[in-house]
């Protein structure tokens, strides 16, 4: 369905420099990617996940916990690079401004509103 292990290394140095623009050096999400449904990967256990709809098309899945006890679920659907990169970089201006200390970004996007609890 879509680009997962090919594209990764690829979109990872770009969420690098978005956490590194908002000083988040110290606290990178877990963040998985799966090029379809199956989610092979464990998509839905990232706080970050993105699952494939189609070749450059992603649904971004959000509050998954660190401890694997909560599943993302689903924040914005059918996006490209550009839509996903914007969507982060907002996210983690919030972030940034906005966590209590020790708190990871998949129990900041649920405990702020942005996405509901996951399950």
């Amino acid at each position: 369905m879509a680009e997962a292990e090919r594209y990764f290394p690829h979109l990872l140095e770009e969420v690098e420099g978005l956490l590194e623009r908002h000083g988040l050096e110290d606290a990178p999400p877990l963040f998985r990617i799966s090029g379809c449904p199956n989610s092979c990967s464990r998509s839905y256990l990232g706080e970050i996940g993105l699952v494939g709809r189609a070749i450059g098309r992603y649904d971004l899945r959000l509050g998954a916990d660190s401890r694997d006890e909560r599943l993302n679920v689903l924040h914005r659907e059918n996006v490209d690079e550009l839509e996903l990169l914007d969507e982060l970089d907002q996210l983690f201006g919030r972030y940034a401004g906005e966590r209590h200390d020790g708190e990871g970004f998949g129990d900041f996007v649920c405990r702020s509103g942005i996405v509901p609890h996951g399950k």
